[in-house]
């Protein structure tokens, strides 16, 4: 799943860089798409998921008060969140095999 949710958090950040090129966007979009682009990389470093997903959340909110495509980039948080819940259910079903294994 994790290379799955690699592939989807590029999509995104390419989806916002081709609206950043192809609307009449401000310049400070390039920062905006660098914040962004620095918290995806952080999230595969850090371990606590929720509190880089409600900072991708607040950064596109905030900044789709000077550029509304910026509200794309809310999928971020989405994918984190979906992530950290497959990663979870993993584990999970992990434990069960295990337990499996030790009681046979």
């Amino acid at each position: 799943m994790r290379i799955y949710a690699i592939y989807a958090r590029l999509a995104t950040g390419a989806m916002l860089i081709a609206l950043w090129g192809l609307v009449d966007s401000p310049l400070s979009g390039v920062v905006f798409v660098l914040a962004l682009l620095g918290l995806s990389a952080v999230r595969y470093r850090i371990s606590p998921y929720r509190v880089l997903g409600v900072l991708e959340a607040a950064l596109c909110v905030g900044y789709s008060f000077f550029w509304l495509p910026a509200l794309l980039g809310l999928w971020l948080p989405g994918i984190g969140l979906l992530e950290t819940r497959w990663d979870a259910v993993e584990r999970e079903l992990l434990e069960k095999s295990y337990q499996d294994r030790s009681e046979r």
